[in-house]
């Protein structure tokens, strides 16, 4: 199956709920426009897009510390090929117009980052009972998952940031 791809202006607050169980973030806005040649190949395992991504206003906030954690006005990729086969993904340009980023290492050299995913105990504690009584099912890894695979070729031709900032604080360290 070969399609020619058009979305503009997803809005990403929408998948809020998918993200909920695995990670501390409020996705509070954020709207995706793609535009691409999809080719999906069942039988042969194929799946491969070429075209452009654009990400305007994103906010995600920290469920956690209840801060922003990561914001821009715009992300725009020029040119982005996926080719599942050769387990690769090659862009152009990534350009970033004023992204911020929160950062912060705490004393015990943790980070705000590793507080964003929510532990498997804290899921399980959020359950009825009646599903902790489950006795849990080992299921094989499928081919994607396997060990021997080789990690994902990734390979970014250019990136550019226009008025950018962050905050940083390392607790760790002392005056």
């Amino acid at each position: 199956m070969h399609s020619q791809l058009q979305h503009s202006n997803l809005g990403l607050n929408q998948f809020q709920d998918y993200l909920s169980p695995y990670i501390n973030i409020e996705l509070k806005q954020g709207l995706l426009s793609t535009a691409g040649s999809l080719k999906i190949n069942n039988e042969a395992d194929q799946l491969s897009f070429d075209g452009a991504l654009n990400i305007n206003d994103l906010l995600v906030k920290d469920t956690v510390q209840k801060k922003t954690l990561l914001k821009w006005k715009n992300v725009d990729i020029n040119a982005i090929g996926f080719d599942k086969v050769a387990n690769s993904v090659e862009i152009d340009h990534i350009m970033l117009e004023q992204p911020y980023g929160r950062i912060i290492i705490a004393e015990d050299k943790s980070t705000n980052f590793g507080e964003l995913v929510v532990s498997q105990s804290a899921t399980n504690e959020t359950q009825p009972k009646e599903q902790n009584t489950q006795v849990p099912v080992t299921v094989a890894p499928s081919k994607a998952q396997s060990a021997d695979q080789a990690p994902m070729a990734i390979s970014i031709n250019k990136i550019s940031i226009n008025d950018g900032s962050t905050f940083f604080a390392d607790n760790s360290l002392t005056p």
